[in-house]
């Protein structure tokens, strides 16, 4: 039975998957979506305590700002991650302008996104 483990192994190891890298910018996009999403959880959670603890209703700014960060924050950061994920990658020409126009592009969205507060 051990022997033929250690024989059948190279031949699994090759039919697994190898698991590939994420390109730097879709990391960033999830990470950046799953910090908006921590975000608007711990606002939630704050207007509910006040709430039931206190008896004080969130005012429409604070579910407006609630709303915003986990919609336009969590959803759209997500949406864009897996949506450049799913697509092939540039070619090798284009890659290093597309790593230069997202560099631009993560901090400009995250940024406008408070720029309502």
């Amino acid at each position: 039975s051990r022997h033929v483990r250690r024989a059948l192994r190279p031949r699994l190891n090759q039919l697994l998957p190898t698991r590939q890298q994420v390109h730097s910018l879709v990391g960033r996009f999830i990470k950046t979506a799953i910090v908006f999403l921590g975000a608007g959880l711990l606002i939630g959670g704050w207007m509910v305590v006040r709430r039931e603890l206190y008896g004080v209703f969130a005012n429409p700014y604070e579910v407006s700002a609630h709303t915003h960060v986990i919609l336009v924050g969590f959803v759209m950061m997500m949406i864009l991650g897996v949506a450049l994920w799913m697509f092939p990658r540039p070619s090798s020409q284009s890659r290093q302008q597309c790593v230069l126009s997202g560099n631009c592009h993560v901090p400009g969205v995250t940024i406008s996104g408070f720029g309502y507060w």
